[in-house]
Order: C-alpha cells, then structure tokens, then sequence
C-alpha cells in the first residue's frame, strides 16, 4: 500500500469514474472510467474502472484497491438523494430545508408548507423520499405546526428517515412523537434558528451521514461502503471542490468569488461561491439569508430526460433559433426535424449523438438550459421603497447579487467538447432580462480534466492536494 496514493470514485447511473492522486506531489497519476452496474451490483462496474486504470487483471476489490492508501467516493447512481422538505412558511423554513437539502446534495422532490393534511401526506408517501427534511418555527416560535406535521409523519406509512430541524424548544418532543411511531429520527439545529437566519450546518451534516449509513443500501452501494471511508453524494462533491477553489488554502490564495454551471440529461445545477450581498448603497435585501455556498438544481432542465420540456420553455421557434449559433451545414435544420429528434431524445435518454448536426442539437438544448437555470439562480432587483426620509427611493434586492463575480466555470459532460466550452458559457449570459442579477463579464474557464468533484472528495484530507489538482484542471477559455 502507498499511503500517498488516494483513489477517488464516483458513481453515476451512467458511468463510475475513478481518479487517482499522488499526495505527495499533488498530481493526478491515472484516470479511468467503465459503465456503471448499479442494476446488478456496483462492484462489477468498480472492478472494470480498476482494470482500466491499473491496466492489470485485477479479479476483486480488495486486491485493486490494496495500493491505495486513501479512498474517497461520491455517488449520484439510482436517482441520487431525494428529498422531501416539511416546514411552517413556504417562503421561510421550507425555504431554508430545500437550501440546506441541496448544499448537502440532495434531489428536493417536494417542498410542503403548513400543517399537513391527509391529501399531503398521501403525496409524500407516493414521492416516497429517501429522506425527510422536517423543520418549522424560529428557535421560541411557534410550535403547534411542527408538532402537528411530526404526528402526521408519525402515523403515516413513511418509512424514511426523518432529520428534524426546527423550533429547539420542542425538538425533544418531536424526537419522541417520531419514535412513537418506528420512524428513525436524527435531531439537528434549527435550519432557521431566527427569522430570515439560515443555519444548514447540523442538519447537512445528519444529511451526509443518513447518505453514509442508510441511503447507500438502499442504493445498492453497501459493496462500496466496506471499502469507502468517505460517500457523499455527487453534487455536494462538486460545491466542495468548487468551495476550495475558491478559497484556497492557508498556502495557496484562491481564485475568489465564482460560479460553477454543470449540465446533464437530467438536471442542471448552479453553484455559486459568493456573498452576494449588495454592492451599492441605497438597496435594501428582503427574504431569506442567502449561503455563501450555495447550489441549486433545475429538475425540469436535462438535455435528454427533459428535452422536450425545454421545448415547451421555450418554444420551438427559440430552439431552432439556439440551434442556429452552434450549426453549421451538417444536417436538416427545419422545426419538424427538430421536433422529431427531441422527442426522440426525451424517449431514450441514453442516446449519443451519432452525427455533427445531433451533437449541436445537445449544445443548443445546453445552452437554453445553462441561461434558465442561471436566472433562476441569481437574484434581482423587485422594486422599490419610497421614504420620506431619502431622497431617493431604496431598491428592494432578493437573491444574491452576482453581477460582480469574475469566473464562470463550465463542468460535466458537455464540456468535454472544450471546442464549444466558451459559446456555451457565453451565451448563458446573454438574454437575462431587466433586475436580474447574473454575472456581467466574468472571466470564462473549463474544468477541462473535470476533476471539481474529485477536489471536493479530496478537500478535508488533503486539502493543499485539492486545491491543486482543481486549479490544474482549470482552463482560460474565450
């Protein structure tokens, strides 16, 4: 065993890729991917990636993975992390539960405000979530709602875990209305421990270790738990590697505030490591704390399980219009043909594009994707308050302000055609609409080696390595 040599998987429900790092010299030193198998069991596809990598006949997990002195694995496979958020207030704890559900990188599937009736609980029970975010009522504040939702959680045929994370001075006694009723409960700190204040923290952490010690059985993962320390899901990986990046580390400054854009077939995250805070006097801020880590993920936008959506987005016309800036002379570009192929991409989601002109359609549908999810992920400017005390009027901000961030990074698989990395982040920017508060002109990178994720599994062991292999990989693009 090289107690300098780390290997770092992740497993999609696509591929398992694997990465490995020399300590030591902060350098990656072999790379590999194989199809995933999480249908009959992920080890075989682990075993492939380890045969790839090591070019050896490698017959079981422990003899490929004896050389390897630390081991770190993320996993996205089998539909992620999904999970529910119960609070009080739709804008307010529901709102701090689904923010402190994405940063720990979790799938919000479904977001319930209020005291939970039975058509509620109904729908939880069809979603059924791998876990359950339960939160509700300032630290002194109201107590009835969470109470009440804890006992109709209590009662009903939900068989997740539950992380309570509300009202601290009844957090006792929703823990034992749980057990009640066989429901496994972890207790955290209060998401929103005072009004429009967030606190993801302790709940993210119960989240991370629920995914460690339950989700990965259900997932099929228990094989990789044996032999993996550290599983976190994937897109947590990717805002930690993203985090570091910024940050750097007490030997190494980072590249300050910026914005990661990640697209796949079947969501688009955004992260963005900035305040966000208003830049100028005379704005005043309104709703909820915004995280200086923040992601957020766009169910409704994938270039292959949601391509049709983007259509109904956007509408025909526009894509075929999106489809124009990548296109050249390469195949038919008429609204019928474009119809037809999107409809097929919906229906077989795991398709490749087999000609120039299918792989353009893939850009136009990312980059419809990249500037819908942008704007939804960057704050605005709402109006105005007029007092007879100014001059002039106070403009209201909600969301952060992102106009002053300096890098955009492009990263996962469509930006492995690097050709196309710059106009894909180019146009994300473009057509954001009055009060928007997305990037200006941000400095454009790829995540050319696409090794965030693998920094960010990295980032609390080792991380002067982290932080050099992600800026290794980072590269200038125009």
């Amino acid at each position: 065993m090289n107690s300098e040599l780390a290997l770092l998987v992740d497993i999609g429900s696509t591929y398992t890729k694997m990465i490995s790092v020399d300590i030591g010299r902060n350098l990656v030193v072999g790379r590999s991917a194989a199809p995933s198998t999480v249908g009959r069991g992920v080890q075989h596809g682990l075993l492939e990636a380890l045969r790839r990598l090591t070019g050896e006949p490698v017959s079981s997990l422990k003899e490929g993975l004896s050389p390897f002195g630390h081991l770190f694995a993320s996993s996205s496979a089998a539909g992620g992390l999904r999970m529910v958020v119960i609070g009080l207030v739709a804008s307010l704890t529901v709102e701090a539960g689904r923010r402190t559900a994405l940063g720990a990188g979790a799938k919000v599937i479904g977001g319930f405000g209020d005291k939970l009736g039975p058509q509620e609980i109904s729908r939880i029970e069809e979603l059924s979530p791998d876990i359950i975010l339960l939160a509700g009522g300032t630290d002194g504040g109201d107590r009835d709602t969470i109470l009440h939702n804890a006992m109709a959680v209590a009662l009903s045929k939900i068989c997740c875990p539950v992380v309570a994370s509300g009202n601290r001075e009844c957090a006792g006694e929703v823990a034992h209305i749980l057990q009640s009723g066989r429901k496994e409960v972890r207790t955290a700190e209060n998401v929103m421990p005072d009004l429009l204040k967030l606190n993801p923290v302790s709940a993210g952490k119960e989240i991370r270790d629920v995914f460690f010690e339950r989700i990965t059985e259900a997932k099929g993962l228990e094989v990789v738990k044996q032999w993996f320390p550290v599983i976190m899901p994937t897109p947590m990986a990717v805002l930690q590697g993203a985090s570091i990046l910024s940050q750097g580390t007490s030997d190494a400054p980072g590249l300050g505030e910026l914005i990661v854009l990640d697209v796949g077939g079947a969501t688009t995250d955004v992260h963005s490591i900035a305040w966000g805070k208003p830049k100028h006097g005379g704005v005043v801020m309104e709703g909820l704390e915004e995280p200086f880590a923040k992601r957020t993920v766009e169910g409704d936008l994938g270039i292959r399980c949601n391509a049709s959506t983007i259509v109904g987005h956007m509408g025909l016309p526009a894509v075929q219009e999106e489809l124009g800036c990548f296109a050249g002379d390469s195949g038919p570009s008429s609204e019928a043909e474009l119809l037809h192929h999107v409809n097929l991409l919906s229906r077989d989601t795991t398709r490749l594009p087999e000609t120039p002109w299918e792989r353009e359609v893939d850009f136009a549908l990312a980059s419809v994707c990249l500037r819908i999810a942008l704007n939804r992920h960057a704050g605005r400017m709402i109006g105005e308050i007029h007092s007879s005390m100014a001059m002039k009027p106070f403009l209201i901000q909600r969301g952060k302000d992102l106009r002053e961030v300096p890098h955009l990074i492009g990263t996962g698989g469509i930006f492995s055609y690097q050709e196309r990395a710059a106009d894909l982040l180019r146009r994300s920017l473009q057509n954001q609409g009055d009060g928007v508060l997305s990037p200006v002109s941000p400095a454009l990178h790829l995540d050319s080696g696409y090794l965030l994720w693998a920094a960010g599994l990295l980032q609390e062991a080792a991380p002067g390595t982290a932080f050099a292999i992600a800026r290794e990989s980072l590269r200038r693009v125009e």
